[in-house]
């Protein structure tokens, strides 16, 4: 199970999260090259980063790019942003 931090962030004309989560997510090695496509479409406001140490990806951004995310590693829709 990742840890969850809910951040409320403020607005500004170059920043459109408002409500974003940072977690880290447990993806397959048979996934990992889909991941790495869908991490060079995200928007600049969506931060992510292969966790070296465990092998996770840590995600910051709103819970719908996590939800995109969990369906990616799942396999069940082409996740798009």
């Amino acid at each position: 199970m990742g840890l969850v931090l809910l951040l409320q962030t403020p607005l500004t004309s170059a920043q459109v999260v408002a409500d974003s989560a940072l977690e880290a997510h447990s993806i397959p090695a048979e996934r990992r090259e889909a991941v790495e496509a869908w991490r060079k479409t995200l928007p600049a406001e969506v931060r992510t980063v292969w966790d070296e140490r465990t092998g996770r990806l840590l995600l910051f951004g709103p819970m719908e790019t996590h939800a995109e995310l969990m369906r990616l590693v799942a396999g069940t829709a082409a996740a798009t942003p």
